[in-house]
């Protein structure tokens, strides 16, 4: 009872193809993607969040990841338009060729030609680069006082993981998908806002005592997108070149660090004393 978003005050739904209960349930979403309400909330948005991450530390299978969910949700973005690319489901005699795709791409409405591309292939060369550069890095959290946009953004966040997943199983040039996709604008444009209200809270960073490789191989899907967007990871893909062999081509794929979010907060001074740190690591 205390794990489902009902106690935040919200109407909620069964994730489709799950039995209703409280890990599967979901807000149910308006015209503008935000969740509907049913009455008062009987937890806050922080006290919530609270409950969740000590329920999820104690229980054994949860965490598995819904349909659409993807590594690198709103890390991979496309070389045409900027847009993010979302994962789309798809499996061939029981193997995996799920693709990532980038929505104005697609069907009649495309703005600019097919951009798309192997998922699982971008996942492990992503996977692979990130951790050979910062596996061996001390992970920091952040401690927030006052955790409203923080909590807000995580929650605008989960909106639009679950509407990517809708979003996988529908018909591109279908009414239901371009309804969809006007939801995650405006939740995208909502994001955009928090993100800059959460940029200016007040907090500290301190030492886990784990490394990043150690964290890693602990976290989901979900929790390993959140550490690369933690250390600033930019993913970008270029549709392929007409004509060429339709195989994995990693040169269509582009990877970049910002750095580690606990870094970017430095002066200039003691950024650059950590990153000649850094280059003695990545170099030895």
């Amino acid at each position: 009872m205390l794990y489902t978003p009902a106690v935040r005050g919200w109407l909620v739904q069964a994730v489709p193809g799950q039995k209703r209960g409280a890990i599967h349930n979901q807000p149910v979403l308006d015209a503008e993607g935000k969740p509907v309400s049913a009455g008062p909330e009987i937890l806050s948005a922080e006290t919530w969040a609270a409950v969740r991450a000590i329920l999820d530390g104690k229980a054994k299978g949860r965490g598995a990841d819904r349909t659409g969910r993807s590594l690198l949700l709103h890390v991979a973005h496309c070389s045409e338009c900027n847009g993010p690319l979302y994962r789309q489901r798809r499996a061939v005699n029981g193997k995996d060729y799920s693709t990532y795709v980038c929505r104005n791409g697609v069907g009649k409405r495309g703005i600019h030609k097919p951009n798309v591309i192997i998922a699982r292939n971008v996942e492990e060369l992503v996977t692979a680069d990130y951790l050979r550069r910062f596996g061996s890095f001390e992970l920091m959290r952040w401690a927030e006082p006052d955790g409203s946009a923080v909590l807000q953004l995580s929650e605008v966040t989960q909106q639009i993981e679950r509407l990517a997943g809708n979003l996988a199983q529908l018909d591109p040039n279908g009414t239901a998908a371009w309804a969809v996709i006007e939801q995650l604008t405006a939740l995208e444009k909502r994001q955009a806002e928090l993100q800059a209200e959460a940029e200016h809270a007040e907090g500290r960073w301190v030492a886990t005592g784990k490394t990043i490789a150690e964290e890693w191989e602990q976290r989901s899907e979900e929790g390993r997108r959140a550490m690369l967007a933690d250390l600033g990871a930019q993913v970008v893909i270029r549709p392929a070149t007409p004509g060429a062999p339709k195989r994995f081509d990693p040169e269509r794929i582009s990877v970049s660090y910002q750095g580690p979010e606990w870094r970017r907060e430095l002066n200039p001074a003691e950024a650059h004393l950590i990153e000649l740190a850094m280059e003695e690591v990545l170099s030895a």
